[in-house]
């Protein structure tokens, strides 16, 4: 990604530092390939850990592996590219979420199904 506030540099997500407040980072473009660049704007934001704890049995249960592999994903920022800049960051950031929601219990009930 580049944001165009930083020049010509080119960052890589794992270089941006979230804080627990949604930040708009600014317009850019999100890749470097002619027939792959995407202008847009930037959106960091890193949610407050809700405080779940691994709580096991005595018999020591293992947890199953897609919990395993959601709680590390849970805690990494969230880097939203997005075409427009007419919202608020933090309105962005509820869109987004209400987005994941709907697809997570749309992809558990064609499971279940």
């Amino acid at each position: 990604m580049r944001l165009e506030a930083k020049g010509e540099y080119w960052f890589r997500r794992q270089e941006l530092q979230a804080s627990s407040k949604p930040e708009y980072l600014g317009p850019g473009t999100l890749a470097r390939s002619e027939y792959a660049r995407c202008d847009g704007h930037f959106y960091l934001h890193k949610k407050e850990p809700k405080g779940r704890k691994n709580k096991r049995s005595r018999c020591g249960i293992a947890r199953p592996s897609q919990i395993k592999d959601a709680s590390p994903a849970a805690k990494e920022p969230w880097l939203i590219f997005s075409s427009t800049d007419d919202f608020k960051p933090r309105v962005i950031m509820k869109l987004y979420s209400r987005r994941i929601q709907i697809e997570q219990r749309f992809r558990d009930e064609k499971v279940s199904a």
